[in-house]
């Protein structure tokens, strides 16, 4: 295993076990991905001050532009990405980066945010599965938000703009819109899209005072939803 894949199979395991469903080409894109994602995350989370926080996402944005430009950093997860990055759209970057530069104080706030960033990612992990990065239109933008809401419930160090029954709620209304869209889903987007099966597991969790779920259930319902065609 790479140290590439190392690193996302630990920060992103749940991306990571969805992408398994994948052939090797699609692994390998979505490991380059989800890596430059954790990256740009973490320059973020890792400012103390919001105009270091700007700085350093503005770095990334400029850096991804420029990789995809031909001209990639000398950081190891760009030259990794760089390979991939021919066919995939580079503004998808810009609007993740810039969503992450946002702030919320309200529920239906936080939703917008998670949209944007986590359907950017979902959008660019479906180019790498297909030719059509766009055939998930009508569910993606709900289930992109379900796990971007349930990532923030999840997250005891991150502030909630309201009380966490209230995300949870939302996460499972927004699940549940997009799973039904989701029925007739193409089994090649599996791998970019699978993991948001999971998101009914943790708010369950979440309610209970648990933040994870064990290996391997998570890994039965992953296998399930890839066998029905069901999220």
């Amino acid at each position: 295993m790479s140290e590439l894949e190392t690193l996302v199979r630990r920060v992103e395991n749940d991306r990571w076990l969805a992408s398994r469903f994948g052939s090797s080409i699609v692994r390998e894109r979505l490991v380059a991905i989800y890596a430059v994602f954790h990256e740009v995350s973490r320059a973020r989370i890792a400012a103390r001050e919001p105009a270091l926080a700007a700085i350093r996402l503005a770095w990334w944005r400029d850096a991804l532009l420029n990789t995809h430009a031909g001209a990639p950093s000398p950081h190891p997860v760009l030259r990794a990405y760089s390979k991939h990055a021919p066919g995939l759209p580079a503004a998808l970057w810009t609007q993740i980066v810039e969503a992450m530069n946002t702030s919320f104080s309200s529920w239906d706030a936080a939703c917008v945010r998670a949209e944007r960033v986590q359907g950017g990612l979902m959008r660019l992990a479906l180019h790498a599965t297909s030719a059509d990065g766009d055939s998930a239109s009508a569910y993606l933008p709900s289930l992109a938000t379900a796990w971007g809401l349930m990532r923030l419930c999840a997250d005891p160090a991150r502030d909630k703009p309201g009380p966490i029954e209230e995300g949870v709620a939302l996460a499972l209304r927004f699940h549940a819109r997009g799973a039904a869209a989701a029925r007739a889903f193409k089994s090649a987007d599996f791998p970019a899209i699978g993991y948001t099966a999971l998101v009914p597991l943790y708010c369950r969790a979440i309610r209970k005072g648990r933040l994870g779920i064990p290996l391997l259930q998570r890994q039965i319902r992953l296998t399930v939803a890839a066998a029905t065609g069901r999220l």
